[in-house]
């Protein structure tokens, strides 16, 4: 007799079995994991409206993201809340 553990089923409520009876439960669809329900639908964004860091820019996302990258490179400590303008001037304060 091994050990007990749960085992979940995508269809079945979970149950509580020994684990010496694992490998032919996982082989019917048993798994040692909950299963996660996901939703297919994909998201609609309309990139008009959506509004991505306090700018609202989609760019400065990007912009902040290659501006850390550099800072860092350079040696900077960087903060994660800094802005673009911010990692710009850090960046030319030590050219």
């Amino acid at each position: 007799m091994g050990y007990r553990t749960w085992v979940y089923h995508e269809s079945e409520p979970a149950k509580i079995v020994d684990s010496d009876d694992c490998e032919a439960l996982y082989a019917d669809g048993w798994q040692d994991l909950p299963f996660v329900k996901v939703d297919k639908e994909p998201v609609k964004v309309d990139k008009d409206e959506a509004s991505i860091g306090k700018t609202g820019d989609p760019g400065d996302v990007f912009d902040r993201s290659v501006l850390k990258l550099e800072a860092e490179s350079l040696g900077i400590k960087v903060d994660g809340r800094w802005s673009a303008e911010r990692l710009k001037k850090e960046i030319e304060g030590v050219r």
